[in-house]
């Protein structure tokens, strides 16, 4: 089975639509099958709250055996939970990914660089304004708007959502998907 990234998958999802849907006379409606059970993340996701009103997120990637974590603001906090999903899950915490750069959000990155060393990355948004205050001090990569990677069966396109700050972005991350997952049904009205 081919294996797609994220870009890809979309590219060919609208080319394939639109495609069928010039072929295809007034009264056809293309519906777009799918099962949502196969390609679901919330068993690989865990949450946890820190300080007041943040939460942290951590993802499992079954393939890799790697912890992907999202705004690690308290390192404390998230190392406990690491400790506990690392001993269970029989993986390692490989990436952090953090969404903006107030420090509840990057407040751990720092710590956690320092403990781990090469064997973890970082990533964050490219958008920045340090006259402002608004960047991300303890990075490896910077990700730019719809830059797409993928770690393991997971696919994680960065994307920019300036307005709580101008560098705040968001990860959309799906399965990396096959070709075979998606059919096209054509019902006559």
């Amino acid at each position: 089975m081919k294996k797609l990234n994220c870009l890809n998958f979309l590219k060919n999802y609208v080319k394939k639509f639109s495609t069928i849907n010039k072929k295809e006379s007034d009264e056809s409606i293309i519906k777009h099958q799918w099962d949502f059970s196969k390609h679901s993340l919330l068993p690989f996701l865990y949450m946890f709250k820190f300080n007041k009103d943040n939460i942290g997120y951590v993802l499992h990637d079954v393939k890799t055996k790697s912890l992907i974590g999202i705004d690690f603001g308290e390192y404390e906090i998230s190392s406990r939970i690491i400790q506990n999903l690392e001993k269970n899950l029989n993986s390692k915490l490989k990436y952090i990914f953090t969404t903006h750069a107030h420090n509840d959000h990057q407040g751990g990155n720092e710590k956690w660089k320092m403990m781990r060393g090469n064997e973890l990355k970082i990533f964050c948004g490219s958008n920045e304004d340090r006259a402002k205050g608004d960047f991300i001090s303890t990075f490896d990569k910077k990700l730019n708007d719809l830059e797409t990677m993928t770690i393991g069966d997971l696919c994680i396109a960065c994307m920019y959502t300036p307005g709580h700050m101008k560098s705040h972005v968001c990860y959309i991350i799906t399965h990396v998907i096959d070709n075979t997952d998606i059919s096209y049904k054509r019902d006559k009205q």
